[in-house]
Order: structure tokens, then sequence, then C-alpha cells
């Protein structure tokens, strides 16, 4: 992967499109906290890091083009992804990047999704594991208004335990967690518990 190409490429999408900064920046910190209690919990990551917060930073350029509701908007980045030129990235890591971004909210990835089950079997993983990460760090930003600063990641008998530090009552935070971790929590087999300290 030319990391250098992609950082490249994600700058430009972001500058051109993106309306609300802090909301895919936090986003993207909180899913790189995320991966790294993951791996700090026992488990293996699935694909790049840099897929992660290209995908993170990128998420929510499609308002843009859909609308004032958003409607759609998941489905608009995946597409302003896939049509921008990126020199010196792969087509390959361009899906992926598209997928993990397109799967941060609404129906799971399936194979009567075209795009995702056209990838081979590897690369599909990769947008299960690190679109999990993204949806449920999408969620932990619900409100967009960066309550929660810090995620560690404990694995107990009941689960991985999620400790979410923050500022505020992070209620709507964590129901949105327990919605969008279904990904995640289908990817790796075991409940996810969030908790507020």
């Amino acid at each position: 992967m030319n990391s250098a190409a992609l950082r490249d490429g994600v700058r430009h999408l972001f500058e051109r499109y993106e309306r609300e900064p802090e909301h895919p920046l936090h986003v993207a910190d909180l899913a790189r906290q995320v991966l790294a209690g993951l791996i700090s919990a026992g488990y293996e990551p699935v694909g790049d890091a840099d897929l992660l917060e290209a995908a993170a930073l990128l998420h929510d350029i499609g308002w843009t083009v859909s609308g004032s509701e958003g409607s759609g908007h998941h489905k608009a980045t995946a597409r302003l992804i896939r049509e921008y030129n990126w020199p010196g990235v792969s087509q390959a890591d361009i899906e992926r990047v598209a997928l993990i971004a397109r799967y941060h909210r609404k129906a799971l990835p399936a194979l009567h999704h075209l795009d995702y089950a056209s990838l081979p079997p590897a690369d599909q993983r990769i947008v299960r594991f690190l679109g999990g990460i993204l949806r449920v760090a999408d969620a932990l930003d619900r409100r967009h208004l960066q309550r929660i600063q810090q995620v560690t990641i404990r694995s107990e008998p009941s689960g991985l335990h999620f400790l979410l530090q923050g500022s505020d009552a992070l209620e709507s935070e964590t129901e949105a967690a327990q919605r969008k971790g279904d990904l995640l929590r289908q990817e790796l087999g075991v409940p996810l518990v969030y908790l507020n300290l």
C-alpha cells in the first residue's frame, strides 16, 4: 500500500467535500483507539490501519451530494471515493476504503450487495472488521459533539468492555454504539458492553 498517496487523496477529498470536519476527525481518532484497544485485548487486526483512517475521515463526504436530509449519503460517499482519481493508490485499496466508508451506517455487508460480493474473501473480511470498527466509532460521536475522549477495551468473561471517558451524559452515544456495534459484534463473535467511566 502507498500510504502517502492514500493520505494525499484523502486530504484532497476531505478539503473538497467535508462541511463539518470536527466530526470525522474525532471519529478517526476514536476508530484508532478502538483498533488499539482490540489489539491490546488480544485480537489480531484484519486489514491496514491506514484504510480505517481513510474511511473514517471520508465517511460523511456524501452529505454534500445527497441533499439536506443526507438520505443515502453512505452510498454517495462510496461513489465519490471511487470516482476520485487516486494517483499511486491501487484499485483494490480504493474499493476497500469505499466499502468500509459505505458500511458506516444502515445495512451490513451482504452477498446480495454486488460490490461487496465481488471482493475476494480476504477483502470481505477486511471490510467487515474495519467497517465494524468505523460503525462503533461513528456511534460514539452520535451527536457530533466530541464528548467521548478516550476509549479503552478490556476482555472480560461477559464480553469486550468498552470503557468510555468523556464529558456530559453519554447515553445517546452508548445507545447508538449498542445498535451500530452489530457488525463488529458479529465479526468478533463476542458481546460488546459499553461503560461510562
